[in-house]
């Protein structure tokens, strides 16, 4: 192909009519569509569950998850498309969502002494700065700075109970 085209043509059902999807020579894929699932179940012999994997390779790879105004990322089971998220998760940015005790695990670094992480689950809320790393709670002029050698307390007024 010396040029960008797109193919349209019939999808699943082959009726031929046009549908949006076109190919790039640099290979890009793109598929228009007003909503796209993606969705797997348990293999045959039921000893894998389904899963979905986004791969970029390459030194400099992103992969990227947007929305205009709001991009979730969801654990459960749902009906994927009668399912809104609660009240209180009506937000624009980005949403996080275990419902139903479910854990949040966030990591940088392998598993070790310098692992860095922060994992809420449903009695304590942990953040973990690594044998050699920092957590820093700020307020305006007021913070906590946990070192590995020392707490520092700054604030106009420390009330200690």
């Amino acid at each position: 192909m010396d040029s960008d085209e797109k193919k349209l043509g019939g999808g699943a059902g082959g009726d031929g009519d046009d549908h949006n999807d076109y190919r790039l020579v640099d290979g890009s894929l793109f598929r228009e569509a007003g909503n796209i699932f993606l969705t797997t179940h348990p293999d045959d012999s039921g000893d894998k569950s389904g899963v979905i994997k986004l791969f970029a390779t390459g030194n400099k790879s992103d992969v990227e998850m947007m929305g205009e105004h709001r991009a979730i990322v969801r654990t459960g089971l749902s009906d994927l498309a009668d399912d809104p998220l609660p009240d209180e998760l009506q937000v624009s940015g980005v949403v996080i969502y275990a419902p139903g005790g479910q854990e949040i695990f966030l990591t940088r670094g392998e598993p070790g002494p310098t692992c860095q992480f922060i994992e809420l689950t449903a009695g304590a809320i942990q953040i973990d700065g690594g044998d050699t790393g920092t957590v820093i709670l700020r307020a305006g002029s007021s913070s906590i700075i946990i070192t590995p050698q020392m707490i520092t307390i700054k604030a106009p007024l420390v009330k200690i109970n």
